[in-house]
């Protein structure tokens, strides 16, 4: 029998640097879902929404990586 070992995955505070890759993420999945016949997304506007959250004392935003 193997034994599975899960990929090892540190979870970390987002900082500006990953903004435009979460932004394209989101607009990757905003096209594959089906939005884009109702309603545009701006990876600009995105980045700059979640910069504020990354800013935001009250605001989380988390990212994993391997």
């Amino acid at each position: 029998m193997q034994h599975f070992e899960p990929p090892k995955v540190k979870i970390r505070n987002a900082a500006y640097d990953d903004a435009a890759a979460i932004a394209s993420l989101g607009q990757r999945f905003h096209t594959e879902a089906g939005w884009s016949d109702i309603c545009e997304y701006s990876v600009p506007d995105t980045e700059k929404t979640l910069q504020h959250l990354i800013d935001d004392e009250n605001g989380i935003l988390l990212v994993a990586e391997r």
